[in-house]
């Protein structure tokens, strides 16, 4: 993989991108306050810049987070003290004991070359609810096969005020693996220079059968949602609810 949210494009992300942290982290804290789980410590796989940890520390829960995003966590350090974060792959990091796990960003589905290509996800889903408590919180989004309206290629163009971002999406004929090109020009802290930088993400699409079967196969109660809020989600986005 060339990069995975280095400097500038986790920038990008952390200042223009933050709509789908911010609704999951108010939909578990939804969820929480309607149990019996209203304190406790949280779980965020995949915590990116720490904007869901943000929220969820102001609340009073206390909050380790894991990414492998070396930019992230910086990030996620300078803008949420109060939180632990750790630079580990969600696949090999030991989960502490939580009211509530999560994974937030299509953090399940990344491919990285590493253990998690070769991991099910029952083995996550496993490890996951291990690490709660009894009626504990899973709460996690992932692309299906119709991400991106299920096109074979397509490109996309976004920008900002100090950034650009175009990328490239294509996917295998089969359907279940995506690959996203990402070029970003972008200007932080640096007067009037853009940046470039470039990076390649695999994601392998999941069929929502299947994670429904695992997560009911490690013993979780499951239950998917419409959206995390008011906001619609990206087409082939899915969000789970999984409950110990």
């Amino acid at each position: 993989m060339k990069g995975f949210y280095d400097k500038e494009l986790a920038n990008i992300h952390h200042f223009s991108y933050g709509e789908i942290a911010r609704a999951s982290a108010d939909c578990l804290l939804r969820k929480l306050m309607e149990s019996e789980l209203k304190s406790g410590h949280i779980t965020d796989l995949g915590c990116g810049s720490g904007i869901a940890a943000e929220i969820l520390l102001e609340k009073g829960f206390s909050v380790t987070g894991f990414d492998i995003s070396e930019a992230m966590l910086r990030l996620a350090k300078k803008y949420s003290p109060g939180g632990r974060f750790l630079g580990e792959s969600i696949y090999l990091a030991e989960i502490p004991n939580s009211v509530a796990v999560l994974a937030s960003g299509e953090v399940i589905n990344y491919e990285l070359g590493g253990v998690e290509d070769s991991s099910s996800k029952l083995e996550l889903f496993q490890k996951i609810y291990n690490a709660l408590v009894p009626g504990g919180f899973f709460l996690f989004d992932y692309a299906d096969e119709f991400r991106h309206n299920g096109q074979t290629a397509r490109s996309i163009c976004s920008q900002g005020k100090n950034w650009l971002i175009s990328m490239r999406v294509e996917k295998c004929s089969n359907n279940y693996t995506a690959e996203r090109k990402i070029s970003t020009f972008s200007r932080f802290g640096i007067g009037n220079l853009f940046m470039l930088s470039e990076e390649i993400h695999y994601l392998k699409l999941l069929k929502t059968c299947s994670v429904m079967s695992e997560l009911r196969k490690v013993g979780f109660e499951v239950n998917e949602l419409v959206s995390y809020g008011a906001s619609k989600l990206p087409e082939g986005m899915r969000v789970m609810l999984a409950r110990k």
